[in-house]
């Protein structure tokens, strides 16, 4: 009944150990000490999902150069994003040109020559850009070209200090 059908809900890797738990066994046996959230009963369709809201990242410290070493600095404001419901917040990230993502064509069938390919990498250094944030419709704009942050600022400031509440119950590394 559910072949070929598609999922509606946001799911996160913390939920496959839960969801596959569930889906083996009794529901009662997944631990609750888990991040993620069992799926199973809403990838049946007889409940809605369960996650309401995706962090994609959150970073409190960057890579820095000093002189020929490199040493992680932390941030003054977390720079990270979230998904709640069909908006994604980015914040505190470079100002950077949109860039297509490498996609084989019949001459690289097995993707040899993605290693030819330039991408832009977050450890490298930083461009001279500017940060700021972004707010996309990943729904209907799932490449992130059309930045709503000026349409919706009302939503950047509440998905922003939803992001900062959660970076600010973060343990601090141990390192």
């Amino acid at each position: 009944k559910l072949k070929g059908s598609r999922y509606p809900g946001l799911m996160h890797i913390s939920d496959w150990v839960p969801t596959i738990m569930h889906m083996v066994s009794n529901v009662s046996m997944v631990p609750q000490e888990l991040d993620g959230v069992s799926q199973w009963p809403a990838l049946q369709m007889q409940q809605k999902p369960p996650r309401q809201i995706l962090v994609h990242n959150v970073d409190r410290w960057v890579t820095m150069q000093n002189g020929t070493k490199e040493w992680l600095a932390p941030l003054d404001q977390s720079r990270g994003a979230l998904r709640v419901g069909d908006m994604k917040l980015i914040t505190n990230e470079f100002i950077l040109p949109w860039y297509s993502p490498h996609e084989p064509d019949e001459d690289d069938e097995d993707g040899s020559m993605a290693e030819e390919f330039q991408f832009i990498q977050d450890c490298e250094h930083a461009p001279n850009t500017g940060i700021a944030t972004f707010l996309f419709n990943i729904s209907a704009d799932p490449y992130e070209q059309h930045d709503l942050s000026l349409d919706h600022p009302e939503m950047v400031v509440e998905l922003s200090q939803l992001l900062n509440s959660l970076a600010s119950r973060m343990e601090e590394p141990r390192w």
